[in-house]
């Protein structure tokens, strides 16, 4: 309820909070060059055992592509580390800033969170009675 009246009422402070959270504190990039073998077997591993444990289970055929993409990043870390680099530069563009669609609606996006939150308590006091 505080960040729907937020919304609606203080954009300054959300734009500096957002502004706040924005910042870098680790590239993942240079950290992870380091140990990339043994991310991809641990991928193709995960893969390997979420395959192996659904296979009695027809009902998870969604955890096959949990499953093929681990095998398929997994194999990418091990046979061509440096699509890693080719796919983290092509996924870092900013298609639209989340931030500037989320303050642009800002009045509706409180009003939202406002009635959601509003429900949330009279559905928690009427279930407890």
């Amino acid at each position: 309820m505080l960040v729907g009246l937020l919304f609606l009422i203080s954009p300054e402070i959300l734009g500096k909070t957002g502004d706040f959270c924005n910042k870098t504190i680790i590239v993942l990039d240079e950290k992870l060059s380091l140990i990339k073998a043994a991310i991809g077997i641990i991928l193709i591993l995960s893969g390997l055992i979420i395959l192996w444990a659904i296979l009695p289970y027809a009902s998870l055929w969604y955890l096959n592509i949990v499953a093929a993409i681990s095998v398929f990043f997994g194999l990418i870390y091990l046979v061509f580390p440096p699509g890693i680099n080719i796919l983290s530069s092509i996924f870092d563009r900013v298609l639209v800033s989340t931030d500037d669609f989320v303050l642009g609606t800002r009045k509706i996006f409180g009003v939202v969170l406002i009635v959601f939150s509003v429900y949330i308590f009279y559905s928690a006091y009427f279930s407890s009675k």
